[in-house]
């Protein structure tokens, strides 16, 4: 990763309860992390939880903050990271391009917000900002790995 760059990607809730764990697979521990989830059913798209600057946890997959965020079935949310430095690593995915990250402009994924973009990055970042802007965010096919678990 970049320092201070900031990797979002869209998720749906598969059900209705509440985001209870934030977690993220570490492959280099280094440095500190911010890891959070915005609501971007509203643009810009709006903190909903931060996990604040912590120290980079040790290798594998860890728990890094429990939002205790309530969420719908179907619901879209973005999970975020950034980092302040580049030693540090993470899981990640890589699309065959940037291509990959704009939906189509026909209400396919539709959000309140009206973001199509699902998977982006934005330099300068870190701490995680309070909002997000969609015309500020670069698409990334380079997808870090953040998970969350609902109750």
């Amino acid at each position: 990763m970049v320092a201070n760059e900031l990797r979002g990607m869209r998720a749906v809730a598969p059900k209705t309860g509440t985001i209870v764990d934030l977690a993220v697979f570490v492959g280099t521990s280094s440095g500190n992390i911010d890891v959070g989830l915005y609501n971007c059913q509203v643009e810009p798209r709006v903190k909903l939880f931060s996990t604040g600057s912590i120290a980079c946890p040790s290798a594998g997959w860890q728990i890094v903050g429990q939002p205790n965020v309530p969420i719908q079935a179907g619901q879209s949310i973005d999970l975020v990271l950034c980092c302040d430095n580049i030693t540090a690593t993470f899981a990640r995915s890589q699309g065959a391009n940037n291509n990959i990250v704009l939906m189509p402009n026909n209400n396919f994924w539709n959000v309140g917000g009206g973001s199509l973009r699902t998977c982006y990055s934005l330099a300068a970042a870190f701490p995680l900002p309070v909002n997000l802007s969609d015309a500020g965010l670069a698409g990334s096919s380079d997808i870090r790995g953040v998970i969350a678990r609902i109750i």
